[in-house]
């Protein structure tokens, strides 16, 4: 079972402040907005004995990155913010957003107005029915040469292939290892995935940065999975976030 609370939240100028531009405020801005809003309340936060190194994914005491899948994650789709919170994280943020009919101020000049704006409770398991899902803006590449690679294939069937091999890795080493989930025969087909030239993203492996093209996939696989997940690198950013394609793209 996976426990999802994902908000909508939404930016607020304070009366006096001059105009900013909402639309140039990227995941990376929305993550220190959140983070300023935990360092405030990181006292109630212990207090309440909920978990709170899970909104930098660095471990408290001795600073070192830590290795697992993000309890929280931050979106923005169609130029709107999401912050997702899985399991533990669930408690943490609902204990951080106690009283959401207020905005939260964020610094002197932004507040964030949250609501609720989907809650998930579901068994991940291997299903008899193939289920489609899009994957949006996923970065499956792990090396600079395995994105070398992927660049060098010419066939659509190889690069097909190449992908679902590395999608496969990052659900059954990532997603399932730790969220631990049983996962082990599932079967994945990409059905649609999209050539178009995109603006790299800075990805930090093994504190060296590299930087790939995101690519968005649509894919027929035999589990039953949650909405507003990643897969891939960048997750916590949202980057390779799962949707069912017969439902909405964004939470109503």
């Amino acid at each position: 079972m996976i426990r999802i609370t994902t908000y909508r939240a939404t930016p607020l100028l304070s009366p006096a402040t001059c105009e900013i531009h909402f639309d140039e405020m990227n995941c990376d801005w929305f993550r220190k907005a959140i983070n300023r809003i935990y360092n405030t309340n990181k006292s109630r936060l212990r207090k309440a004995c909920v978990v709170t190194d899970i909104f930098h994914n660095h471990d408290e005491q001795t600073g070192d990155t830590k290795t697992g899948y993000p309890m929280i994650i931050y979106h923005k789709i169609d130029g709107l913010f999401y912050l997702t919170s899985i399991n533990e994280g669930v408690d943490t943020v609902k204990e951080l957003l106690a009283d959401t009919s207020r905005p939260v101020e964020v610094d002197k000049n932004i507040y964030l107005k949250f609501e609720v704006a989907r809650v998930e409770e579901t068994e991940v398991d291997i299903c008899a029915t193939p289920r489609q899902f899009s994957i949006t803006d996923c970065l499956p590449f792990r090396t600079n040469e395995t994105n070398k690679t992927f660049l060098e294939l010419r066939a659509v069937n190889e690069k097909i292939q190449f992908l679902e091999n590395l999608l496969t890795t990052h659900i059954k080493n990532d997603f399932a290892k730790y969220l631990h989930l049983d996962l082990t025969d599932f079967q994945l087909s990409i059905t649609d995935f999209d050539n178009l030239q995109r603006q790299q993203v800075k990805v930090v492996l093994s504190k060296h940065p590299h930087y790939f093209q995101p690519i968005s996939l649509a894919i027929d696989i035999n589990v039953n999975l949650p909405e507003f997940v990643c897969l891939g690198n960048n997750k916590a950013l949202g980057y390779g976030r799962i949707m069912k394609l017969t439902a909405p793209s964004t939470p109503t």
